[in-house]
Formats: structure tokens, C-alpha cells, sequence
């Protein structure tokens, strides 16, 4: 059963992404959110320097299209896709991949 701070944090969440919607610079907590994991996971990601961020004082900041690209950056094939890939090479003379 749901608490009324599970429905309080849900609602603090979507006002955050309402907000993120029309900026182009996000606060930690704020690219949190926006990619849905945790303030400390993207905290760790910026020591192990897995996703780029800015750091003009003491707080971090990251740029919207960056996290987008990050979120993006590893996709995965649909077997359609795959077999049209397969196609395309076959066709060029390739062979194997």
C-alpha cells in the first residue's frame, strides 16, 4: 500500500520534469529525474566520469542534450533491424560483421 510521502515524492517528480521540460542546464538533482535513477547513481557516474557535467562552482550541472545523448547512446536492435542490417551488408558484399 502506497504512503501519502510515495504520492507526495511521485507529485515532487513530475513538477521537476514539468520544469526540465524548457531548461537546457539541469541541477543534479533535477538530471536525476530527468533520467530516472537516483541523485547517487548519477553522482557515482560523474566520479567515474561515465557521463560528461559541468562544474563552474561547487555545484554540478549537466547539459539537457548531453543526458539525452547518454540516454540514447547504447541502443539496441530490434531483429527486424538486425535482419534488414543483415540485408543491407549482404547486398554491399561484406559479408560477415
Amino acid at each position: 500500500m502506497k504512503t501519502i510521502f510515495d504520492l507526495l515524492e511521485r507529485i515532487l517528480a513530475a513538477l521537476i520534469l514539468m520544469g526540465v521540460q524548457h531548461k537546457k542546464v539541469l541541477s543534479l538533482k533535477e538530471a536525476a529525474c530527468y533520467l530516472d535513477i537516483s541523485k547517487q547513481k548519477l553522482y557515482q557516474m560523474t566520479s567515474e566520469r561515465a557521463i560528461a557535467y559541468s562544474k563552474p562552482c561547487e555545484r554540478i550541472f549537466f547539459s539537457r542534450d548531453v543526458l539525452e545523448a547518454w540516454a540514447l547512446s547504447n541502443p539496441v536492435l530490434s531483429k527486424e533491424e538486425i535482419a534488414l542490417e543483415a540485408i543491407s551488408r549482404s547486398k554491399k558484399g561484406k559479408g560477415k560483421w
